[in-house]
């Protein structure tokens, strides 16, 4: 379980937290079919969690358990994405 959760809301590619953490879930918005990724390392990274959207999307994904590890930090691309609000501890 993950405990000190914090949160950050991305309306263009950039980085959710400079830091190792655990993403337990995310809160996506968008009103066109795109893509989210998530990539340990910056812009360049590993990609850990890669979601594809559906047009006119909304709503809650919850990744369980403790989480997907990111050992140096939280980078976000997103594609044809509205917002995303990533949560982590």
């Amino acid at each position: 379980m993950v405990s000190d959760l914090q949160s950050k809301k991305l309306t263009a590619t950039g980085s959710v937290f400079d830091g190792p953490g655990r993403v337990v879930g995310l809160f996506i918005y968008s009103k066109q079919e795109g893509t989210i990724v998530l990539k340990d390392g910056g812009s360049g990274g590993t990609s850990k969690i890669d979601l594809t959207c559906k047009h006119d999307a909304g709503g809650y994904v919850n990744l369980g358990g403790s989480g997907v590890r990111f050992s140096t930090d939280i980078h976000a691309t997103l594609t044809n994405v509205d917002a995303v609000t990533v949560f982590w501890g």
